[in-house]
Formats: structure tokens, sequence, C-alpha cells
């Protein structure tokens, strides 16, 4: 295995929406299959291609190639694609996945990919592939280990596997003593000290938790976050800092949770997806961005329902976007284009749209086409 020269600024936490869990370089991400609901309309578009094949998106991110923006997208349909920002076109063929993350890395920008194969990472700029994860694969996050930069993948069977990217090799694993699903990964600092956030699935009597792993003992750390119920189980994270604590927020069948993760305590009542019917929905997607200078929940909710920015803090609707009648977001990412902060959307018919977070709307130009 090629050794990658790899920066030890790597990011695993989102804060400023570019990435799922920390700081500059790393692509925001769900780490799990996303449940497949709808999509929008608003800002520059691009829909899926020749037929028009409806394929939920299921992740968005942000990334580098060849020096110029682009966003890489994964869909239902097996395949990850790169367009160029901010006009959504076709930047690059496709690679095999239908989950996707990226990261920079020394300077360039890498992306992995998950499928039916396991995992891989790429070098997004020559398309050569640095790092094969054996299958299967049901979560992943990026994060450092001792100062480097690393990757943690979870499987089917409780464990989690670290992959030491300097060397491009296995660096020891976690076992989480669950014997079920990894469902969600999410890498933090938390007074000064790298920690690893694992969810593990509902199991016999157990609605499923998640487990804090300190990653220089390489020893769990604390009481587990519990899931209320099964169908409450997490299966996304996102971490943000809020009031100065690294908090986590978790999706679930029952909207979104607040965690301190410092205390370990929850930050007041759940943030639900309440219809007008008073009916109950899961978020289908959410992410974390900075609107100006202040963090907000950014969520995707059912079909016809707008995008909506919320206070971190309580939940409050602060802002809504406008998406097409009979749509949802199924994948959300934040980010910065050309110094604009950005919003990424995959919608579950394959089409992905930029939005403008100062205006609230749609990017300017026309809506190209181009897969999924």
């Amino acid at each position: 295995m090629p050794r990658l020269p790899l920066r030890r600024s790597i990011v695993a936490a989102v804060v400023t929406g570019v990435c799922a869990a920390g700081l500059a370089g790393c692509s925001s991400v769900t780490t799990t299959p996303s449940r497949t609901h709808a999509p929008e309309d608003g800002p520059r578009a691009s829909t899926g291609g020749r037929a028009a094949v409806r394929s939920a998106v299921r992740t968005v991110a942000f990334g580098r190639s060849r020096g110029r923006d682009v966003a890489v997208t994964a869909g239902a349909d097996g395949l990850v694609r790169v367009r160029w920002l901010p006009a959504l076109e076709p930047a690059a063929g496709p690679l095999p996945g239908d989950r996707a993350a990226v990261a920079e890395l020394d300077g360039r920008s890498v992306v992995f990919t998950v499928g039916g194969y396991g995992g891989r990472l790429w070098d997004l700029d020559t398309r050569r592939e640095l790092l094969h994860v054996p299958a299967p694969v049901s979560a992943f996050a990026f994060g450092a280990l001792r100062g480097a930069p690393a990757l943690f993948t979870g499987d089917r069977r409780g464990r989690v596997r670290i992959w030491d990217l300097t060397s491009g090799t296995s660096a020891g694993s976690l076992d989480t003593g669950a014997g079920t699903a990894i469902t969600a990964l999410a890498s933090a600092r938390v007074r000064s000290r790298p920690i690893l956030v694992v969810a593990v699935d509902n199991h016999g009597d157990d609605p499923g938790h998640a487990q804090l792993w300190d990653l220089t003992t390489r020893h769990r750390t604390g009481a587990v976050l519990p899931a209320r119920q099964e169908a409450e189980s997490f299966d996304r994270f996102q971490v943000l800092t809020l009031d100065g604590r690294p908090t986590l927020v978790t999706g679930s069948d029952y909207g979104l949770r607040r965690w301190d993760l410092e205390r370990r305590q929850e930050l007041g009542p759940s943030v639900e997806n309440r219809q007008e019917d008073a009916r109950l929905f899961s978020f289908p997607s959410f992410t974390v961005a900075l609107d100006g200078r202040r963090p907000v929940l950014v969520t995707g909710r059912v079909a016809g329902a707008p995008i909506q920015l919320r206070d971190p803090a309580d939940g409050a609707v602060l802002a809504e976007m406008a998406v097409r009648p009979g749509t949802a977001v199924t994948a959300l990412a934040a980010g910065t284009v050309n110094g604009d902060q950005v919003l990424l959307s995959g919608d579950e018919d394959g089409t992905v749209r930029l939005w403008d977070l100062r205006t609230r709307g749609r990017t300017d130009g026309p809506a190209p086409t181009g897969g999924s």
C-alpha cells in the first residue's frame, strides 16, 4: 500500500458545515444508509440523466478537484458522481458506491465511497484507489489518531476498525461487545481528548445506544447515551460547538436529540418533525451550517415541506426555504463556494441543488441535467 502524503489537519466533525463533525477539509455525511423520502425546488439543480431515473440521493459533500470546488453525490443507483460548483455540471465519470464522504489530505481532496464491495478511498484528482476496506461497512467517519489522519469504519457485528491514512494500513479495532450493527460514527474532542462516538443498533432488550471511546487509551469512557425505544435508535450523527461545548446531534425516527458530550447530558426535549395533522415523522436529512457567524441546524422534512434553519439550542425554526410540492430532501451538506455560505441538497428523485444561505434561495443560472 503506497504511503499517502497527508496533512495532520484532517477533520471528522462538522462545525462550519463543511464536515460531519469537525473543521475545515472534511465534508458532512450521513454514515448509514438513509431512508428514502422525496425532493424540492429552488436553486440550481442537476437532475437524473438521459432516462431521468428516480434514484434517491443518499449523501452530498463538498470537495476540490484540480483546484476547483466540486460537489460529490452518492445515490441509491450505486454511483458516486462529481460535479463542478456552482454550475453542478459533470466533472468526471462516476465511481461505484451508494454513500460517500470527502476529506482534505495534504491539500488534496480524497473521497471514501461505500458499496457492496466494502469501502474504497480515492484520490479525487487522479481517481487512484488509495485504500480498500473489506465489506461490510455499515458506518464510517474521518478523524485523527495520535495527531495523524485516520478513517473509522463500523461493521454489522459491532466492531469498529481504525485505518491509519498516513501508511494506508490497519491501526487496530474497537469491539463494542454488542454483536450488532454499528449504525453511525462521529469523531470529536472532549476536554482536549480525541473521542469517537459509536452508535450501536437495537438488539435483544437494548433499544440501541451510543458509546464514547477515548482514542488515546482505546477504552470506553463514561455511560452510554441511551435510545428511548427501538424506533429511536441513532442512525445519524453531527457534532457542533454550542456555548463552547462539543454537542452531539443525533437523528432517529423520532426526530433530533442533542447531547452535551462533556456532561453526557441530553439538552432539552427532542426536535420533532410533527406535521399539521399531528403525525410524527423522522427527518430524512439534517446537517449543521453557519448562518453568518452562528451555527444552525438545517433539516429536511417530508414531501413538500420546506428546508428549515433552526436554533441548535432549542430547535426553534429561524427561517425556511421553499421546496417543490410533493418532494423531500434526502441529503444535506453545508459549505462555502466563492466566499458564499451555501447548502447542497439531494432529493428522492436524484436531483441535486445548490442554495445560497444568505438569500435563502436558488443560485443563478440554468438547471443543468446529468447523472443523479
